[in-house]
């Protein structure tokens, strides 16, 4: 396993997302109609039953959950509550806005 700090993680992701987007849309993307579909659900059912597959036989992740918590300054996201209520509250601002607007 990788031992990257949580931001380089974060920074990182949306350019493998990208880059596998990438390789696996341009020869998708040149299916029409159902076989477009059938390529779409396909490529969601292999990813699945790979990671469901690596996950079930490697238990490892059960065992090895000394992550840092994602921290910015002082203030530091140690659960999933925490994370999510922060999340909320950074947000609300600017989904107000939004309503304001449309």
């Amino acid at each position: 396993m990788l031992k990257w700090p949580p931001w380089i993680g974060l920074a990182c992701a949306p350019v493998a997302a990208g880059l596998a987007a990438y390789l696996i849309g341009m020869p998708t993307l040149k299916l029409r109609g159902h076989y477009l579909a059938m390529a779409t659900l396909g490529f969601g059912m292999i990813v699945q039953d790979t990671f469901c597959g690596v996950l079930s036989t490697d238990r490892r992740y059960l065992r090895d959950n000394r992550h840092p918590a994602l921290s910015l300054g002082k203030l530091q996201l140690v659960d999933d509550r925490q994370f999510l209520l922060r999340g909320l509250v950074l947000r609300a601002p600017a989904d107000l806005g939004q309503l304001q607007h449309s």
